[in-house]
């Protein structure tokens, strides 16, 4: 018997389209399963660092008020600008005024 030629393989057009389908439907499956993942994470972290500056938050106030007998305000104020000498202006209408 005569040993058969071997032609290289050569894919047709439709196989060429097959196998890139595939492929992007892989790439796809696996973004479509990471994804998820990655935003529990970044809620789970973000929620962490809301939680550790509530406490700081608290932390802070509760050093503030023993430190001025009661928490900031626009009688504190006047307080912290004269033990402190700052030239800032420590009154407003909002709370997020008295946190500089």
């Amino acid at each position: 018997m005569e040993p058969e030629e071997h032609r290289p393989a050569v894919m047709t057009l439709g196989q060429k389209m097959v196998r890139i389908s595939l492929t992007i439907l892989v790439l796809l499956l696996v973004a479509g399963l990471a994804t998820p993942l990655w935003l529990k994470s970044r809620m789970v972290a973000d929620r962490a660092e809301a939680l550790n500056n509530a406490k700081q938050i608290g932390a802070m106030l509760s050093e503030f008020e023993a430190d001025y007998g009661s928490l900031p305000d626009d009688e504190t104020a006047l307080e912290v600008k004269r033990r402190t000498e700052t030239d800032f202006t420590l009154t407003g209408q909002f709370s997020n005024d008295y946190f500089r």
